[in-house]
């Protein structure tokens, strides 16, 4: 126990100082140590990660950070969920406030070059929703009209790329911007299919335009540093087991996530 202390006050002291090479602690052995991880999950993005009425932290991501939790550390117990939004997934990841971040967090070169990411553990694509009754048909008919997006987002980006002419209303979470487009504050709103998904699901008057705008790879984001290589290591062979033994189809058909 009081070896465990030492490790801890020792790892704090480096975190806190932005100390680095000889004299950084390697983050898989203090994971061990500590005996936890602190995971960064959005609280708001059903099916994903939410926090339900309960209180507990829910969705396929809680489950697949319980799941590598468990097969880290023997118990998925271990995990703790910090809530993290999209403006600050990656200061969370660059900082070392928690280990690692699950997070519907599309793998970019622009993101690889401040945080490192696992391989794939899910393919989204961007999509747009609007009322039924709308008379948009397409993505050419949102000139000139209202969409919203969550800030931070890779959405964000690509609709500004897509339609420049889009009288584009931002959100810093997404909670906020579904309830605004349930309130009719806006034309459309646009982030990725398996977020979308469930709104047209519960809401007959919504559909989505057909297609995908992109391809969104979702990757677990660390820390960019060499202290971080076997942690991640580690979680991609997890990831590995998971797809293999058919454990993430089971937590998708959980969740109803294409």
């Amino acid at each position: 126990m009081f070896k465990k202390i030492i490790w801890l006050l020792i790892f704090s002291i480096f975190i806190l100082s932005g100390c680095g090479g000889k004299n950084s602690v390697n983050l898989y052995e203090y994971i061990i140590q500590k005996d936890n991880v602190i995971v960064g999950i959005s609280f708001d993005s059903k099916p994903f990660g939410f926090k339900d009425t309960d209180g507990q932290i829910k969705g396929l991501e809680a489950d697949l950070a319980k799941e590598i939790v468990k097969r880290l550390l023997g118990s998925e117990d271990k995990v703790i969920f910090k809530n993290v939004n999209a403006q600050d997934r990656i200061n969370a990841a660059k900082s070392g406030d928690v280990d690692m971040v699950i997070s519907t967090m599309t793998i970019t070169p622009q993101r690889k070059k401040q945080i490192n990411f696992s391989n794939p553990y899910f393919i989204a694509g961007q999509v747009i929703c609007v009322r039924k009754d709308s008379k948009i048909d397409s993505i050419y008919d949102l000139m000139n009209k209202r969409v919203i997006v969550e800030l931070g987002t890779t959405g964000e980006k690509n609709i500004k790329r897509f339609i420049p002419n889009a009288l584009i209303q931002g959100y810093n979470n997404n909670f906020d911007a579904m309830e605004s487009f349930k309130s009719g504050f806006a034309d459309a709103i646009t982030t990725d299919d398996s977020l979308l998904q469930g709104l047209v699901a519960e809401n007959q008057e919504y559909l989505l335009l057909p297609g995908k705008l992109t391809k969104e790879p979702y990757g677990i984001a660390f820390r960019k540093s060499k202290d971080t290589k076997s942690f991640k290591k580690r979680v991609n062979e997890i990831i590995k087991e998971i797809k293999s033994d058919g454990t993430l189809i089971q937590l998708k058909d959980k969740w109803g996530i294409n």
